[in-house]
């Protein structure tokens, strides 16, 4: 799954479909978003569902590592 992951951002795809990545995907965001990118998705979730209701065990379980290189 992530060689097919980094093979679509290669190609100018995404790792993500129309319906997001759910919780199997998740650690896949780091190949398509640097970190501070990751972090800031993260900063809106926090600004505008301070709870984390609405999916946030997918969104908090998002790895931190440095951006894995797509070429």
């Amino acid at each position: 799954m992530t060689a097919l992951a980094r093979e679509a951002v290669k190609l100018g795809g995404t790792v993500g479909a129309e319906h997001g990545l759910g919780k199997r995907k998740a650690h896949l965001l780091q190949i398509q978003y640097p970190p501070d990118q990751i972090e800031a998705m993260k900063q809106v979730k926090r600004r505008f569902d301070p709870d984390w209701l609405l999916g946030g065990e997918r969104c908090s379980r998002i790895p931190m590592k440095p951006n894995v290189a797509t070429t």
